[in-house]
C-alpha cells in the first residue's frame, strides 16, 4: 500500500509544474504584440494571447497525463497516474481528471471576453465579473478541501477527480 501514499508528492509535483508554467504568463505581452503585428486589433490580440496561454496550460496537463501518465512535476517526484486497473490512462480520463482546472478558466475567459475584445466595460460588468471571480475562488477552495478529505479518506488516496476519471496516482520507480 506504500505505492499509493502520494499526497505530499502530488503537492510538490503541482508546485513544480506551476513553477514551470507561471513564467509563461510574462510572455503574454510579447504574444499580444505578435498578434498586433499580424494585423489584430489590440483588444482582440490581448484576448487571443490570454486564450492561447490558458489553452497551453490546460493542454499541458491533459496531454502530458494522457500520453505519459504524468507531468514534468510528477516525473521529478516519481509518481504517475494510472487507471483503476493500474494501466495507462487514456485521453478521455485525462480530460475528465482536468475538468476542475478547465472549467474556471473557461468561465473567467467568458466573463472577461467582452472587456478583452473591446477594451470597454461598465460598472455593472465590473461588479458581475468580481462576483463571479469571488464565487469561483470559493468553489476552488471548497473543491480543494473536498479533494483533500476524499484523498485522506480513501485507502488508495484517490481525490475526487480520480474517482470521476477512474484513476489512481501511484509511486513510480522509474
Amino acid at each position: 500500500m506504500d505505492k499509493y501514499q502520494t499526497i505530499f508528492l502530488r503537492f510538490i509535483a503541482l508546485i513544480i509544474d506551476y513553477l514551470l508554467l507561471i513564467p509563461l504568463l510574462y510572455f503574454s505581452s510579447d504574444l499580444t504584440a505578435t498578434f498586433i503585428k499580424n494585423g489584430f486589433s489590440p483588444e482582440i490580440a490581448t484576448f487571443a494571447a490570454y486564450t492561447s496561454i490558458w489553452t497551453f496550460f490546460v493542454s499541458y496537463y491533459v496531454l502530458m497525463n494522457a500520453f505519459f501518465g504524468r507531468t514534468f512535476g510528477k516525473m521529478l517526484v516519481r509518481v504517475k497516474i494510472v487507471d483503476t486497473s493500474e494501466r495507462k490512462i487514456n485521453l478521455g480520463q485525462s480530460l475528465i481528471r482536468s475538468l476542475p482546472q478547465i472549467i474556471p478558466i473557461i468561465i473567467i475567459l467568458g466573463f472577461n471576453s467582452h472587456y478583452l475584445m473591446t477594451g470597454e466595460t461598465n460598472q455593472k460588468e465590473i461588479q458581475i465579473a468580481g462576483a463571479v471571480e469571488s464565487l469561483l475562488n470559493i468553489a476552488v477552495l471548497l473543491w480543494t478541501i473536498f479533494n483533500i478529505i476524499a484523498a485522506l479518506s480513501d485507502d488508495k488516496y484517490r481525490a475526487l477527480h480520480d474517482y470521476f476519471a477512474g484513476t489512481i496516482v501511484i509511486k513510480n520507480k522509474v
